[in-house]
Order: structure tokens, then C-alpha cells, then sequence
């Protein structure tokens, strides 16, 4: 079903960005935590079990939910802060992508030849004609031990007594299919969230780690 996204990889060149580049992705990026926190606080969600702490992690990352309703709400927000962070290099601005997913890697092609890399994994898919998303801890187009965020869920959701997340497969609109990939990628420490369309009917969510760029001869 995904194998229409297997791409050859694109060759790339040494040429980075200008120096303005990295600024501009940490100015992004203290806007997307910016975000990120007033959504969870308008939601009303700060102070509960999802609140942001010091004490989580290294780089406090939050204290992850154990009920669906608050772990979608809080993974909603995550993508869309982490979103809102990528902008500084052009994401939502690609001219096209191409996904190689025996060697984990995604690149995106921006305007003036520049080349967006990044480690991928998928995370899941959903079938249009079907209506019904399958996670990649077993998915015909990953290969055993190549989708550490999905596992991550399914770990999670059988140890908290999620019932939501634990079937390999079940139906569901488009947009549960994305609250889906989004807990993966808040479960998973994943960088974001990339959706592409693999077939005329089927929807592949990508989880992706931290983006280089260089320019293609």
C-alpha cells in the first residue's frame, strides 16, 4: 500500500544554508514551545497530569497523559507547536518528497534547490476506501523493528489500559487517523509529523527526527 512513496534517494550535495538559517530555526523554535504551552493552558489542561515539568526529563518534556482524551488533546497540540517550528526551514512550502523507508530516511525538495533530509519512521496508515487506519508495529510495509514510535503506543496503551490505541487496525475517519499519528510522535519523541499520499487511497503518517539541509548540485 505505501510502497507507491518508495523513492529513490536523492543525492546531496555539502552546500548548506545561509548562516541566518539556524537563527531562524531557534527563534521558531521558542515560538512552537510558545504555543504549545498557552494551547495546553487554554485547554484548561495546565497543572493537570499533562502539565509541562522540570522534573520529566532533561529538556522537560511533559508528563504523558494514561486517558485517551487528555493524550490526544495534549499530542494535538505538541504536532501543531512542533509544526509551527519547522516552518523556519519550509515545511508546508515542499515542491515534493520521496520516503525510503529501508534505509529510514525522508527528504523534501524546497524552492532554489534545496534539500530537506531527515531520519523517518512510519507510523501508520489510513486506507481512504476503507476508512480504517493500521499501525505500523505490524504493517506489511514496515520492516520488524523499523517503527519504534507505533511500539511505543502499543506499549503504552496495553500498560495504561488504553483500549483506543491498542488494535493493529480498526476504522476511523481521516482526522483520528491523524490524532493517532500525533500521540505516536509525542510518545516517540519524534521531531514531527509528516503525512503523505502513498497511493490514490491510502494516507502514509511519517514521524520524523531532526531535519538537515544542504543544496542538490
Amino acid at each position: 500500500m505505501i510502497s507507491a512513496a518508495r523513492f529513490l534517494t536523492i543525492a546531496l550535495a555539502a552546500t548548506f544554508l545561509a548562516a541566518a538559517a539556524p537563527r531562524a530555526r531557534r527563534v521558531l523554535a521558542a515560538r512552537a514551545r510558545e504555543v504549545f504551552t498557552r494551547r495546553v493552558a487554554t485547554l484548561g489542561l495546565i497543572g493537570s497530569s499533562i502539565a509541562m515539568t522540570n522534573d520529566a526529563g532533561a529538556q522537560g518534556r511533559p508528563v504523558i497523559p494514561a486517558n485517551y482524551a487528555d493524550l490526544v488533546t495534549m499530542a494535538r497540540a505538541h504536532v501543531d507547536a512542533l509544526t509551527y517550528g519547522h516552518a523556519a526551514w519550509g515545511f508546508g512550502r515542499t515542491e515534493s518528497w520521496a520516503v525510503d523507508l529501508d534505509a529510514g530516511t525522508i527528504e523534501w525538495t524546497l524552492p532554489d534547490n534545496v534539500i530537506a533530509r531527515a531520519p523517518v519512521q512510519l507510523i501508520g496508515t489510513w486506507a481512504s476506501d476503507l476508512g480504517s487506519y493500521r499501525w505500523a508495529w505490524d504493517h506489511p510495509a514496515a520492516s520488524p523493528g523499523s517503527a519504534p514510535a507505533a511500539q511505543a503506543v502499543r506499549e503504552f496503551a496495553t500498560t495504561n489500559g488504553i483500549a483506543e490505541l491498542q488494535p493493529v487496525e480498526f476504522e476511523c475517519s481521516r482526522e483520528s487517523a491523524r490524532d493517532f499519528a500525533s500521540v505516536a510522535v509525542l510518545i516517540g519523541d519524534l521531531h514531527g509529523l509528516y503525512v503523505g499520499q502513498a497511493s490514490r487511497t491510502a494516507l502514509a503518517y511519517l514521524g520524523f527526527g531532526g531535519v538537515s539541509l544542504s543544496r542538490a548540485d
